[in-house]
């Protein structure tokens, strides 16, 4: 429980931040909203631990739906906040949803690069007589975005990893901005 309150007050906090910092730099744009479409392959050690993590090493290839703002800091650099939420297509996932801050690096007109910390929830599909189908943890990681060309739709690639490097989630897509 003390991790979700951790996650919300971090994501809250910058979320309630990033406008006066937007303010202070002169940008002339003060929210970039946006929203994409991602594959995602999610993968969990077959390992005891004291993540919650189910001991078989669940895994499977997941749909994912994002959501979320950037907030110009200056002409080089931007803060926001990202919502998801995955559907299972094959494997043992059948849900994944959570938030996360970013931060990130502008590279030019068409292209960031970003890291990301958050919290996720994942609730399996096929688990073994006995194993707690859901679980959750801090999630952490980065990504690129580069546009192909002008306009607001940019390819991504990110990877991301639960807790104490307990998975892999390494995930390709699009996302467009408004």
């Amino acid at each position: 429980m003390r991790k979700i309150f951790y996650a919300v007050a971090s994501v809250g906090a910058l979320a309630a931040a990033s406008p006066a910092l937007a303010q202070d730099s002169g940008s002339t744009r003060s929210f970039e909203p946006y929203v994409g479409v991602m594959g995602v392959y999610d993968s969990f050690d077959a390992k005891e631990n004291g993540s919650g993590i189910p001991e078989f090493g669940p895994d499977g290839w997941l749909i994912e739906a994002v959501a979320g703002v950037n907030v110009p800091v200056g002409d080089k650099f931007f803060v926001g906040v990202e919502g998801n939420v995955a559907k299972g297509v094959d494997g043992d996932m059948d849900w994944e949803y959570g938030a996360a801050a970013r931060a990130g690096l502008r590279l030019n007109d068409t292209g960031m690069l970003y890291g990301k910390v958050g919290y996720n929830w994942v609730e399996l599909d096929n688990a073994p007589l006995g194993v707690d189908r859901t679980f959750d943890g801090v999630v952490w990681g980065g990504g690129v975005e580069i546009a192909p060309g002008a306009g607001n739709v940019r390819l991504r690639a990110e990877f991301t990893t639960m807790n104490n490097i307990d998975s892999i989630r390494p995930s390709v897509g699009v996302v467009m901005g408004f």
